[in-house]
């Protein structure tokens, strides 16, 4: 519904140079300025951290709720906005290039595939472009020296600049896995929003499970325990819900609809449909559309 919004774009040149491209900037943002009517997307990548204030943090039709100390990374091409609870939030923006990783990072081991929505091969269209954790202390205190490395005028500030954003990486990654195993409400939310931005795509339980190091059994007892629904039903719903949004507000054939929210077999979306809202995907058009 918002894909129509023309995004206002941030210039890179606008936060850093070619030779050192990387910036820590305080903001803070308005009610005003930043709500559901507008967006921005961004040439280059950033790491909002949630210094006060609480909100959702949207981009495209999904909202992800934020409070303080939450981090937020953000593709490139993602257009993004907040929806903020009260009169403004205040947050640090990391900003940064990918000429500015560490070309080794990509040997960092990385079980949640954080790392990857900085890979040049990353697809946002079928992958997320957004990853949240709630940050603790060590990240918290981590990132206030970054601010104040990036604001001082130290000897050799770009190298200590650089060796402190790989280890926010580092802490990132390490966060992430201790949630998934420690953090059952995490674990659920991280499956639920993996859900939502990839539908589309084909989905293992399994490898889900060994992803976040946890049985397939375990992994479905808490989700269901969390989110009050299995997985694999969960998945079923978001599909045909994005199945009857196409059918109400496009034009596109059956079998292209079907693809598009995820179904591999024409007949077993012709099925599944008729079971859920008790009615063929044609008769589901003409009741909402009054068309064919």
């Amino acid at each position: 519904m918002n894909e129509n919004i023309k995004p206002h774009i941030y210039k890179a040149e606008s936060f850093f140079t070619e030779d050192f491209p990387f910036a820590i900037r305080y903001a803070v943002n308005q009610n005003s300025e930043f709500n559901i009517g507008r967006r921005f997307q961004r040439k280059f990548w950033k790491i909002a951290y949630i210094l006060s204030g609480e909100g959702n943090y949207i981009i495209g039709n999904l909202k992800f709720p934020f409070q303080k100390k939450t981090l937020i990374v953000v593709h490139p091409d993602a257009h993004t906005t907040y929806e903020i609870r009260g009169k403004e939030i205040t947050l640090f923006n990391l900003v940064f290039a990918h000429s500015f990783l560490d070309q080794n990072f990509t040997g960092i081991q990385d079980n949640l595939d954080f790392l990857r929505i900085f890979s040049t091969e990353y697809d946002s269209r079928l992958e997320s472009p957004l990853f949240l954790l709630s940050a603790d202390k060590e990240i918290d205190t981590l990132i206030h020296r970054i601010y104040n490395e990036f604001e001082g005028n130290e000897h050799n500030r770009q190298w200590m600049l650089k060796l402190y954003f790989l280890e926010l990486l580092l802490l990132i990654v390490r966060r992430s896995e201790h949630m998934s195993i420690r953090n059952p409400e995490w674990t659920a939310n991280y499956v639920h929003e993996y859900l939502q931005q990839n539908f589309q795509k084909e989905f293992s339980q399994k490898d889900m499970a060994v992803k976040l190091g946890l049985t397939p059994e375990r992994l479905c007892r808490l989700y269901r325990e969390h989110r009050g629904s299995s997985i694999m039903n969960e998945l079923k719903r978001i599909r045909l819900d994005h199945a009857a949004e196409l059918l109400t507000a496009s034009s596109l054939k059956i079998w292209a609809i079907s693809e598009k929210a995820g179904f591999r077999d024409l007949r077993n979306f012709y099925r599944t449909f008729k079971n859920f809202f008790g009615m063929t995907p044609e008769e589901f058009r003409i009741n909402h559309t009054g068309k064919n």
